[in-house]
């Protein structure tokens, strides 16, 4: 388990996660539906691989499975920068 402080996916997003990576944390925390089809999971009325959201996983920002997935404090504080705010 990754120390918040030393998260650098969690304090500086913009440079630590790519576009997709930013979209899915987004999706995730803003939509509950979630479904798996094959190699991808729908969150809203959005597609993202496996694998984008296995790396999400992997930087401790979510956790979970999919139907499931939820943000960690990691994931919020996130969403918070990637918003303007300076959580």
């Amino acid at each position: 388990m990754i120390p918040l402080t030393d998260n650098p996916a969690a304090i500086d997003p913009r440079h630590n996660l790519t576009p997709a990576q930013r979209e899915a944390l987004l999706s995730i925390g803003f939509y509950r539906q979630q479904s798996r089809t094959g190699a991808t999971i729908t969150v809203g009325r959005k597609r993202f691989s496996l694998s984008t959201i296995a790396t999400l996983i992997d930087k401790e920002l979510v956790r979970g499975r999919t139907p499931n997935l939820t943000l960690t404090t990691g994931g919020k504080v996130a969403i918070e920068r990637l918003q303007g705010g300076t959580a």
